[in-house]
């Protein structure tokens, strides 16, 4: 893989790692209702958002998956989670 798909790769990575911590944010937000909806609505959202992920990686570079791709969308949520923490928007 070259070396400019790695880095358009890593970049929606992290990209991705940002708006999935916006966007879970926002539903648990307004997600008020009992146990059993909130883990049912929980797990089709995952799989939703997953399959977002891979149609985005395998246009990109064919759905080449490396462990620093995941470590670039911790990164975007991490540092999403500390700028919506400190009240940065």
């Amino acid at each position: 893989m070259s070396l400019k798909l790695q880095i358009l790769s890593l970049l929606f990575s992290f990209i991705y790692g940002i708006i999935f911590f916006l966007i879970l944010k926002k539903i648990h937000k307004y997600l008020v209702i009992d146990r059993r909806r909130k883990v049912i609505y929980n797990i089709i959202f995952t799989f939703i958002i997953s399959i977002i992920y891979f149609i985005g990686i395998y246009l990109i570079n064919g759905a080449r998956l490396h462990l620093y791709y995941l470590l670039s969308i911790i990164l975007g949520i991490l540092i999403t989670y500390n700028f919506t923490k400190r009240g940065v928007k």
